[in-house]
């Protein structure tokens, strides 16, 4: 299993080194084929040697193990830039960071002492955290939104079955990158929406 832990942390340092360039070269802007060049040419650096190591190493060194949802967000950039095709509208996404963004903001400050309850220790197994994301899995299929169940669902998935390092659930949910990412949205997606508000009024 440690090599599995060991790969799913590659694999989530792979998609960023080939996600990251895409942000830039990507369809319907650029060809298909500079695209799809793009794409190799990030996987050939990625495994590049230097010294005892090759270079995803060291950049799995310096971002640490992304979760599932990062994993499945690169997935969807690197389809989009490919394909030129949006795989997820803007409210879901707009759902999807807020999500996020509720869910860190309890999550991380409360796990470094900042309050009475520990919300990242919930995730060390406890049934009440999963009886609460059962609860939100079924009240969003209810709503209608079928991505971030599913998101969820992927993420129960693979800590079941021990895919990560982390023994915790929110590690697989969560992390850093995805958190700031969602935040950063937010944040200016409101002040967009509140921009044209005020523009309209």
């Amino acid at each position: 299993m440690s090599y599995l832990h060991h790969y799913i942390g590659l694999l989530g340092c792979m998609l960023f080194m080939i996600a990251l360039p895409l942000t830039i070269i990507r369809q319907p802007g650029h060809s298909r084929k500079l695209v799809t060049i793009a794409i190799f040419s990030a996987m050939a650096l990625a495994i590049i040697p230097i010294h005892d190591l090759v270079l995803i190493a060291y950049v799995r060194a310096g971002l640490g193990n992304l979760s599932i949802t990062s994993i499945v967000m690169l997935c969807l950039m690197i389809a989009t830039a490919y394909s030129g095709n949006h795989y997820l509208s803007a409210d879901t996404k707009r759902s999807l960071y807020r999500c996020i963004m509720i869910a860190a903001l309890v999550v991380y400050p409360t796990g470094l002492g900042l309050s009475l309850l520990d919300g990242y220790a919930l995730g060390y197994g406890n049934p009440v955290m999963l009886l609460l994301l059962a609860g939100c899995v079924a009240f969003l299929i209810w709503r209608g939104t079928l991505f971030i169940p599913a998101v969820i669902l992927l993420g129960i998935a693979a800590y079941l079955a021990g895919m990560m390092e982390s023994d915790n659930l929110w590690d697989y949910l969560l992390d850093p990158w995805i958190t700031l990412i969602a935040i950063i949205f937010v944040i200016s997606d409101q002040t967009k929406r509140l921009l044209r508000h005020r523009a309209s009024g």
